[in-house]
């Protein structure tokens, strides 16, 4: 089947692409909007993540964490877990040598 794909990164790219189309209605409420935005930045951070040559992780609170996965939370968080964090950091403190 095809999984549920909310953008497309070139991994360790130059370029990546984000869409809301696959995400619902946003709702009207203040709560409900500010989860649309969190689930928005989260899955912003999953395909900056593949730029930066990051693959999918096991953790479920991590955005590297596969969006189609069942054992995402309601509320997926933005930060990234330890491990995605320091390989992250060390590809931009490459970047800056």
């Amino acid at each position: 089947g095809e999984p549920p794909c909310y953008g497309f990164a070139q991994y360790g790219g130059e370029r990546a692409t984000l869409s809301i189309a696959r995400l619902g209605a946003r709702g009207t409420s203040e709560a409900a909007v500010e989860a649309y935005q969190k689930r928005i930045a989260r899955e912003a951070v999953h395909v900056v993540g593949h730029l930066w040559t990051l693959h999918h992780c096991y953790d479920p609170r991590c955005p590297m964490h596969p969006s189609w996965s069942q054992a995402l939370p309601e509320e997926p968080g933005t930060d990234l877990c330890n491990f995605c964090r320091e390989k992250s950091e060390a590809k931009i403190r490459l970047g800056k040598s």
